[in-house]
């Protein structure tokens, strides 16, 4: 063992240690600088296979170089303690204790500390070990160092073992669905993928509906990728975002008054997306009725009908049942966009899709950013875990874009005030109090930031100029003691 004179040199293994090289050689260079940090001839790293039973060594550093991985039961060696989650450390008597343990007694091992590897959820990967033939210190001293590069260690396990889920569940979800960018493994989710692929060969109109943030468009966009109509357009409208005029000549087009070419006719033979449906006023809502039920329409400002055909994806994040009840939306129109719907769950219904979401947008924010994050700390992804996230998917993805661009170490963190959920409050009925809630908490949160890639407008799929509108509209304005964006 290094005496405390030799201080220098143990942290200069472990700064060397920690710090990540190339994917490939992080466990060899963690085992190498951690027999050289405690001065002992074997160290290895093992993965622990289903059952804790059974282990796999990463790497094993014996005596000058690093050995080929081994395989080995646990039962009868030092590390079966280490498989139940507890501290194995022998300063003495190691192969006269554990005379089963082959490996420790052809080495003629006498001191040995075994380590547990674990996950953020307290479960044991695997284990770090350290042993010598001679005796080791008593003292705590290696059990500190030790413990430096088994967080180290686990942390690594961790990433690797979330990286191959998720490539796991992507090649899964592709080969099955085709849904290339739909990360997660609940229950809920599943469901909602299998009706997916049952109604993609279908030519119905699909209503899918869930609260902000859920992936409704990409959902919309899956169903058509299923479709027979693939190869052919799909048109998006965004019917929230346009006043009736202008949204009435971009899906009908302008006929003989402007002669402009609408969206239902550029999506001819193939899908026209309607997104946020339930936005759309009165009177267009008759004309798209007519749609559904001709399979044609008559240009704004007048002219012959034009037959077409498209299918129809619509969106919304309302209740339209209750919007029919109260007049302000078509019953007609609800129950034939309503025939085949597709409910997203919240993300708080999904949790245990989190972790894998989170290791995904993660890797995604820290290669766009040109920043290095190894792993999220434990106490971050319990956080993520026990939010009720308001804004869904697309909330997780600010607030993790946010902490990747502020991360200052190859650990991410999120702090607990960025996460501290509002006290509830009675909600509110009106649309447009609702509407400027949201959109004052989204402008609050990027501190009245509106264009640029964290700005409100992204986060609520608006054009900017879009967004200015519905300021002035909702008499929306910045606090004077806000900084301008």
């Amino acid at each position: 063992m290094p005496s405390l004179g030799d201080e220098a040199v143990i942290l200069q293994a472990i700064a060397e240690g920690v710090a990540r090289p190339a994917a490939q050689d992080y466990f060899p260079s963690l085992v190498y600088h951690l027999a050289r940090a405690l001065a002992v001839p074997y160290a290895y790293i093992a993965e622990f296979a289903p059952g804790n039973t059974r282990a796999r060594t990463r790497a094993y550093w014996a005596v000058d170089r690093v050995r080929e991985n081994v395989e080995f039961d646990l039962a009868g060696t030092p590390g079966e303690a280490v498989a139940r989650g507890e501290v194995s450390h022998h300063p003495e008597g190691v192969r006269a204790r554990f005379p089963q343990d082959r490996l420790m007694v052809e080495a003629g091992i006498e001191g040995y500390l075994g380590l547990p590897l674990r996950a953020a959820d307290g479960s044991v990967l695997g284990l770090l070990a350290v042993f010598d033939t001679r005796p080791l210190p008593a003292e705590p001293h290696c059990l500190a160092v030790g413990r430096i590069f088994a967080d180290r260690a686990a942390a690594e396990l961790e990433r690797l073992r979330l990286e191959q889920q998720i490539q796991y569940l992507r090649d899964e979800i592709k080969a099955e669905h085709n849904f290339e960018q739909i990360v997660g493994r609940s229950i809920p989710l599943r469901a909602v993928l299998d009706k997916v692929r049952l109604l993609a060969g279908t030519d119905s109109t699909i209503l899918i509906c869930g609260e902000p943030g859920t992936g409704k468009e990409l959902i919309a966009r899956a169903v058509h990728s299923l479709s027979r109509r693939k190869d052919r357009p799909l048109i998006k409208v965004n019917c929230a975002a346009l006043p009736a005029g202008l949204l009435e000549a971009e899906l009908f087009g302008r006929g003989a008054s402007g002669g402009r070419v609408g969206r239902l006719e550029l999506a001819h033979g193939g899908t026209l997306f309607l997104d946020e449906v339930g936005a759309v006023p009165a009177e267009i809502q008759a004309r798209l009725m007519r749609l559904l039920q001709e399979r044609e329409f008559e240009p704004a400002g007048g002219g012959p009908a034009v037959k077409v055909n498209v299918r129809v994806i619509a969106t919304t994040n309302r209740d339209l049942g209750e919007l029919a009840i109260t007049g302000r939306f078509r019953k007609d129109l609800y129950y034939r966009l309503g025939a085949s719907p597709i409910q997203l769950p919240p993300l708080r219904d999904r949790r245990d899709d989190i972790p894998l979401l989170t290791q995904f947008l993660v890797d995604r924010f820290a290669a766009q950013l040109g920043k290095r994050i190894e792993a999220v700390g434990p106490e971050t992804m319990r956080r993520l875990m026990d939010y009720s996230w308001p804004g869904n998917i697309r909330e997780l993805q600010g607030v993790l874009e946010r902490a990747v661009l502020l991360s200052a170490g190859p650990v991410l963190e999120v702090s607990s005030d960025i996460l501290a959920a509002p006290a509830p409050a009675a909600e509110p009925t009106d649309l447009a109090t609702l509407e400027r809630d949201h959109i004052r908490r989204v402008l609050e949160r990027t501190r009245w930031v509106i264009d640029g890639p964290h700005g409100a407008a992204r986060l609520l799929g608006l054009h900017p100029n879009t967004l200015r509108s519905r300021l002035k509209k909702l008499g929306l304005q910045r606090p004077r003691q806000e900084p301008p964006p």
